[in-house]
């Protein structure tokens, strides 16, 4: 049940990362969420 109520809670605050798995966002959200802005980043440089 706990599980459930966090991976719910997860998807409800960020949309955007649905696709990601909800346990890895739930075990460590400070890693994750560096991850994030590291490859949007990175991203964006290859964009341009």
């Amino acid at each position: 049940m706990h599980d459930g109520g966090c991976a719910a809670v997860g998807r409800a605050a960020s949309p955007s990362s649905a696709g990601a798995s909800p346990r890895e966002t739930r075990t460590a959200r400070p890693l994750p969420v560096a991850l994030v802005i590291r490859w949007r980043a990175a991203r964006q440089r290859l964009d341009a």
